[in-house]
């Protein structure tokens, strides 16, 4: 990463909070790592708008754990998991990024691999018996858990150690949660044993589609199989699907879309992400959605971040502080 310092701009704040840009500075000019500014720009740090959302809006950082899942490839997890957690960070959730997948990709685009660098492999293989030995920090709100291409071998290593799916990736989990507000996990495209025990893991599961006949397809395989591994082990997580790379000016396009609101109707991020050159530059270049301008793909991320992670209410006047009197006479 060029900059591993990443905080939301006084801008993004103020869209947050819908206050003006102006009311933002004065806002947190009092606060523990006050908003910095130079002629380019103006940000303000993950502590300081945890501290506000915290104190002044009754935000609550509700720890969770979600899991980027789905038998298709090319459809944007790696891409989604990293500029999710990293937006999550900016917000001021403290946040570990875990990469399952052995093709590495999250953990390249965030210039973290090394082949020295302990994975989840190692730990089954009881390398070590502390979950946070394999934890490379990025900076003080962002973690990650790097992967290799030896995590190839994470399904064959289950099924010979015939591990309790149900406690195998969740104990660890559960650890890392004392830690960490929020676990965002990048699985790899298949259905395994490994990603059955990341099913059973985490309390949400986010299925990012195209709007394609491959992505119907993979989302028809996989909910089959999340159905059967919830009766056979009595745990089901949230599922959202997310709606990747959609292009309006294709006719099929639309078509499928539509096909997968009505077809699952209840399980539907109610936004969508269009499709974007932004997220290939951003993961070759090793940066993120935010890193220089506003963009499409950034704005549409935004949107789904502040949906799941409940973030809309800090802007509601029903949801602040009663008592929050030096604010009330900014606005």
């Amino acid at each position: 990463m060029q900059n591993n310092q990443y905080e939301l701009s006084v801008v993004d704040i103020a869209n947050l909070l819908d206050v003006t840009r102006q009311a933002v500075p004065q806002l947190f000019k009092n606060r523990a790592g006050a908003a910095k500014s130079n002629k380019k720009f103006s940000t303000v740090p993950p502590q300081s708008v945890r501290e506000f959302l915290q104190t002044s809006r009754g935000y609550n950082y509700k720890k969770q754990s979600i899991a980027f899942q789905i038998v298709k490839g090319g459809v944007g997890k790696s891409s989604l998991s990293k500029n999710f957690a990293i937006r999550a960070s900016m917000y001021g959730y403290k946040t570990l990024l875990i990469d399952f997948d052995h093709q590495l990709n999250l953990t390249v685009s965030m210039n973290i691999f090394d082949e020295q660098n302990l994975v989840w492999l190692d730990y089954l293989r009881k390398k070590t018996t502390n979950i946070f030995d394999l934890v490379k920090p990025i900076n003080e709100f962002l973690s990650i858990i790097p992967s290799a291409p030896k995590n190839c071998l994470l399904d064959k290593e289950i099924i010979l150690g015939a591990e309790n799916l149900s406690s195998l990736i969740a104990s660890p989990m559960n650890q890392l949660l004392e830690e960490y507000d929020l676990i965002i996990c990048d699985c790899p495209p298949a259905l395994t044993h490994l990603t059955h025990a990341i099913y059973l893991a985490v309390d949400r599961i986010i299925a990012p589609v195209k709007p394609d006949i491959y992505s119907k397809l993979g989302l028809e395989q996989v909910f089959n199989q999340w159905n059967e591994i919830s009766k056979s082990y009595k745990k089901k997580p949230e599922i959202n699907i997310l709606v990747n790379m959609y292009d309006p000016r294709i006719k099929a396009s639309t078509s499928y879309l539509q096909q997968f609101y009505a077809q699952y109707s209840t399980f539907m991020i109610p936004n969508l992400i269009k499709q974007s050159s932004e997220f290939i530059s951003s993961m070759e270049d090793g940066e993120h959605l935010w890193t220089k301008r506003s963009t499409q793909a950034g704005e549409d991320l935004d949107v789904v971040v502040k949906h799941i992670l409940n973030l809309y209410e800090v802007s509601s006047n029903k949801k602040k502080v009663e008592s929050n009197k030096d604010e009330e006479a900014i606005l």
